[in-house]
């Protein structure tokens, strides 16, 4: 344990002293009458030691001790007597030493592959993927004839005008509607009602990811993916197999398994443009209608985990060759529509952000649907 020793002289003209660090000696010789000498040690719990009345030659060999004993102790840290410095800013500016900042983090469109049944994984690279998002360009709207319309025949090429048909044969996206519960849905898809023998084709090239038969509403339902990175995933739903007999009135349900050029659909099959995929599917309801049939286009993309979908507006995703074709048919198939029907705000054209679409994009968790507003 480090020793301090103090000591102090001071009578008539005798001053001598020796600092903490028992390094220093100054002697100011003179009449040498009395002394007196305190001794404390640290490690002694700062009890006090005093010599009083010690002659010269003792006092001698008193210092000569004290010296030999503070060489041997440790050299004490000197602090210059300076003011007490400010603690908080002290301590504030530690913290700014010891605080880091993490740069922001650019996060890429998917910060994970989203995987679903035979699907492949999303590319990490953002640009990578950006331009397989790219690659899914419609060049039609499922339809064959889209417009245009014939007067005389109350048509719009594949789609006919009824009266006896109460309800629009072309739902918008993002039209919404209230449901026996008061909830409000948003439509995320274009929504075709046709005459049940009206042919439904491949909008895009690409594979096959998914299919299902959905038993309540006696149709099929396909994904169709433009590249095997693409995060964007083309969606029909509502359709049935090309061997079932839609000529019947009133139409029958057929699970038929649906056909590509003959070839039964299986995981991974390559689609061309313009095959045909097979009928629009059931409309239920209206089986003695000449309007009985019904089919979805929908461009989506998975949310993480599978909770939902991200719908997008399809007349944002067309290919630049037919761009400005389908983009017009989408606009003389609604001014057609209300012009047969004597109701011009059939569609709320002047809200619409793109040909058919009152919004951009609608995000869908089970049943709840909302628009993403921009």
């Amino acid at each position: 344990m480090a020793k301090i020793v103090n000591i102090s002289c001071g009578f008539h003209n005798i001053n001598f002293s020796i600092n903490a660090g028992c390094y220093w000696l100054f002697v100011d010789m003179g009449v040498w009458l009395r002394v007196s000498v305190w001794i404390t040690m640290a490690g002694y719990n700062g009890h006090e030691m005093k010599l009083k009345s010690i002659s010269r030659v003792p006092l001698l060999v008193m210092l000569m001790i004290l010296l030999v004993t503070c060489d041997e102790a440790p050299v004490p840290t000197l602090v210059s007597p300076t003011a007490t410095p400010d603690i908080e800013a002290t301590v504030q500016a530690r913290l700014v030493e010891e605080t880091v900042i993490p740069d922001p983090t650019q996060i890429p469109l998917t910060s994970n592959s989203t995987p679903m049944t035979n699907a492949t994984s999303v590319p990490s690279d953002t640009s990578d993927l950006e331009k397989t998002i790219r690659v899914l360009k419609l060049q039609n709207f499922l339809l064959e004839n889209l417009g245009p319309y014939d007067s005389t025949s109350s048509t719009f090429g594949d789609l006919k005008y009824d009266s006896s048909f109460r309800i629009p044969v072309f739902y918008e996206f993002g039209i919404s509607r209230i449901d026996g519960q008061g909830n409000t849905h948003y439509n995320p898809t274009f929504e075709f009602k046709v005459p049940a023998d009206t042919l439904v084709i491949a909008p895009i090239s690409g594979a096959i990811t998914w299919f299902e038969w959905q038993a309540s509403a006696n149709d099929w339902e396909i994904h169709i993916k433009p590249s095997v990175g693409s995060e964007l995933i083309l969606g029909i739903d509502h359709v049935v197999s090309i061997d079932c007999d839609r000529a019947t009135s009133p139409l029958v349900a057929c699970d038929s398994p649906l056909k590509i050029d003959g070839n039964v659909l299986f995981d991974g099959m390559s689609v061309d443009t313009g095959d045909v995929i097979g009928y629009a599917g059931h409309l239920s309801g209206y089986e003695n209608n000449e309007i009985n049939g019904k089919t979805e286009l929908t461009v989506f993309r998975y949310l993480d985990g599978f909770e939902g979908t991200m719908n997008y507006c399809p007349t944002l995703y067309l290919d630049e060759a037919v761009e400005n074709t389908l983009a017009d048919a989408i606009l003389r198939l609604m001014q057609s529509y209300e012009d047969w029907s004597g109701d011009p705000s059939a569609y709320d054209q002047k809200r619409m952000v793109s040909p058919g679409c009152l919004y951009k994009t609608i995000k869908q968790v089970g049943e709840r649907t909302e628009p993403i507003l921009e």
